[in-house]
């Protein structure tokens, strides 16, 4: 018997498995599932670049201003607020359709007719752990000469 082990059998439940699919995913596809989609960090900053234009606009028309350079760096971060935006808006969508692209590229992969399934029958099954045995009687006398160096002249023979 094993050291540290009860003599009592070990008993190893399984659990059936009605199918089992497994899909090859490259090295590019798992760093692209592993770093997850950006999508929530393009939508609220677009919302950010939406909120700031739309509370910028009305503080441009209700301003006066001292000079014209004044009014105009006003308005321009007022529009490019709108663009930055829009753009990251439709970075947004574009991006929250290529997570379901790459999932349905990885299960195209999955061809042929649907596979036949096998009957396992094994539903519950019982392990003993056997120690080795040792040698008894004449052969746990004699010990055994493994890896013994042979000399190189040949006095040992």
């Amino acid at each position: 018997m094993l050291p540290g082990v009860a003599r009592d059998l070990v008993e190893t439940r399984v659990g059936r498995v009605a199918s089992l699919t497994l899909y090859e995913v490259t090295d590019d596809e798992l760093r692209q599932l592993d770093e997850g989609p950006p999508d929530s960090i393009l939508l609220n900053l677009a919302i950010f670049c939406f909120a700031a234009g739309t509370s910028l606009l009305p503080t441009f028309f209700a301003a006066t201003y001292a000079n014209a350079l004044a009014e105009t760096i006003f308005a321009s971060v007022t529009v490019v607020a709108f663009l930055a935006g829009a753009i990251l808006t439709l970075v947004w969508r574009a991006s929250r359709r290529s997570r379901p692209t790459l999932f349905a590229r990885i299960r195209e992969r999955l061809a042929g007719p649907e596979p036949a399934r096998a009957n396992l029958g094994v539903v519950n099954a019982r392990v003993e752990l056997v120690a080795p045995r040792r040698p008894t009687g004449a052969a746990a006398a004699e010990p055994k000469e493994r890896g013994k160096p042979r000399s190189r002249r040949g006095s040992d023979r």
